[in-house]
């Protein structure tokens, strides 16, 4: 296949994909609006009530309210309680992983008291020093 057919395929690829999430977006509004519709239902004409039908709007306007603050705690719980899981399922994988690597011995290096201070403090570390100038002489 030469290099324009392969562009015109890539091309018309391309199109479609972008067609797809066009549809997808709008069909995602559409759903949208649906489920809106359906749960929220307009206020009737408050002008025209009498205190006790007030009353009865609020206390259905409220137990609605309750009744929403007990779905989300619920919905909290679950996903806390997934959360938890999915945290115990990593730990238990890493710990499985972690089985199987081995950490190498380390080696034995020979190296001098000022080689190791030279090696540690690089060039500040200046001439050779008596590390046991500052030691407590015992007879």
């Amino acid at each position: 296949m030469d290099d324009r057919k392969k562009h015109e395929l890539w091309g018309k690829i391309l199109k479609f994909c972008q067609e797809a999430l066009k549809k997808e977006v709008a069909d995602a509004a559409e759903k949208k609006k649906q489920v809106l519709s359906e749960r929220i239902v307009p206020l009737p004409n408050l002008s025209g009530m009498s205190d006790d039908e007030l009353r009865q709007l609020c206390r259905e306007i409220h137990s609605k309210c309750d009744k929403v603050d007990e779905e989300r705690y619920d919905l909290e719980i679950k996903v806390n309680k997934f959360d938890s899981e999915v945290k115990d399922l990593e730990i238990k994988i890493m710990d499985l992983r972690g089985s199987k690597f081995k950490k190498p011995p380390l080696r034995k290096v020979k190296m001098s008291t000022d080689q190791m201070l030279s090696a540690l403090l690089g060039k500040q570390g200046g001439g050779k020093q008596d590390l046991r100038s500052g030691l407590k002489k015992v007879k």
